[in-house]
């Protein structure tokens, strides 16, 4: 059965649909014993997915119970479906009409005021800190998922909250990191703050996602210094150590998607002209000056580097096949052959090719640390740097070419 507006389930009449998704639907339900209204998200079973929503919400169920986060009142099982019940959000609508106050719906009115922002940042900040103490990821941080509640800001849609990092991919693409988005990692606790960064970048500028990190003409830059700053430190990965709960292992990203970063890095730079770590947002009273003028010519180089590195990048962008089995590959190669590659062992050429695409993306990765280097330090890298990237990409797009031919299904 498929529940719908007006029906009852339980205790439960279901007033009206907030939302929908592939596998359940959220109804504002009014407890017709004592007339409490509540947000009830109905799942129905279809396979593994169902059953980790629920095991997810077991256990977020009880590490929630007297926190500020949000609050699961009643969660019940039925042979093909299950149901729980949590706080309903803040009504935005008029006239009877329930419209929930999340920031998706404010911001299809108007972007926020700096000063809401950072309200809401303290508020989803200390969510994220108290999940993240309790062993959970939420993983679906966006701006339909944040709700205001009593006008607090609360991460919503728990659906997906886990305790798992090798969990299988999950979320939103535009808020997840690259190399999690592509397979290469599991989630991490860090990931969540990498989401919370492109959300302040849509609350403030009132851009999709997809716009990031380009800045509206007609966004003020004045007493939004901070925020911006904030939002490229969490996107760039240079994040707060409150809150982390586990570190990125850089050996096993693929270089594409660590330079992806080091471009965002790039902008952030440009923008503050100073890299700083920032362990929680602060909002300070503002100086009256800043007593260095930045080098803005040697800024200038770096943003022609960082162009020029990105085309060049863009002369090869990995396959959606090789994405798909670069975590087989990898665990072939780790567990298999690598430590034999290193002693010198023979490898059957199968093997051979694995180690050299692996051998490859890691001196991939010193290059791009080098770059990085020179770019920073000097605003420029050497020809001879960008003719081994070249060389580099073309060896592993031939490499790429085999291994999919050899061990895609």
């Amino acid at each position: 059965m498929n529940y719908k507006v007006n029906d009852i389930l339980d205790d439960y009449k279901l007033l009206s649909e907030c939302g929908s998704g592939a596998y359940g639907t959220v109804f504002l339900a009014e407890n017709q014993k004592n007339t409490r209204r509540v947000a009830l998200k109905i799942v129905y079973k279809h396979g593994n997915n169902s059953e980790r929503e629920l095991k997810g919400l077991r256990q977020y169920q009880i590490v929630s119970a007297n926190t500020n986060l949000l609050q699961i009142y009643q969660l019940k099982e039925y042979d093909d479906f299950f149901y729980y019940t949590m706080d309903a959000a803040d009504n935005l609508g008029e006239n009877g009409q329930y419209v929930p106050d999340t920031l998706s719906n404010r911001l299809q009115k108007n972007r926020l005021k700096a000063d809401e922002i950072r309200t809401m940042v303290r508020n989803l900040q200390e969510n994220l800190q108290e999940l993240h103490r309790k062993g959970l990821f939420h993983r679906d941080i966006k701006p339909d998922n944040i709700l205001f509640i009593n006008n607090r800001a609360t991460p919503g849609d728990i659906g997906l909250v886990t305790d798992n990092a090798m969990t299988v991919l999950a979320g939103t693409p535009g808020f997840i990191p690259p190399e999690v988005l592509a397979g290469i990692r599991s989630y991490e606790a860090r990931d969540d703050y990498y989401a919370l960064g492109k959300v302040i970048y849509c609350a403030l500028t009132g851009e999709p996602v997809g716009n990031y990190p380009s800045f509206p003409a007609d966004c003020p830059l004045d007493d939004n210094g901070d925020l911006i700053k904030l939002y490229n430190q969490y996107c760039s990965g240079n994040l707060p150590a409150a809150g982390i709960h586990s570190q990125r292992s850089w050996q096993h990203i693929m270089p594409w998607a660590a330079i992806s970063l080091l471009i965002i890095i790039a902008v952030f730079l440009v923008l503050s002209h100073r890299q700083a770590a920032v362990p929680e947002i602060a909002f300070a009273p503002k100086t009256a000056a800043v007593n260095s003028a930045p080098d803005t010519y040697l800024e200038s180089r770096r943003q022609k580097c960082y162009q020029q590195l990105h085309d060049l990048l863009q002369e090869h962008v990995p396959g959606q096949d090789i994405i798909l089995l670069y975590p087989e590959l990898q665990s072939i190669y780790e567990e298999k052959i690598a430590d034999r590659s290193k002693a010198g062992s023979p490898l059957n050429p199968d093997e051979a090719l694995l180690a050299e695409y692996f051998e490859n993306e890691n001196s991939l990765l010193e290059l791009f640390e080098n770059i990085k280097h020179s770019i920073n330090e000097q605003g420029n890298f050497s020809i001879e740097e960008q003719n081994q990237l070249a060389r580099r990409q073309d060896r592993r797009r031939q490499l790429e070419n085999i291994l999919v031919k050899n061990y895609k299904k």
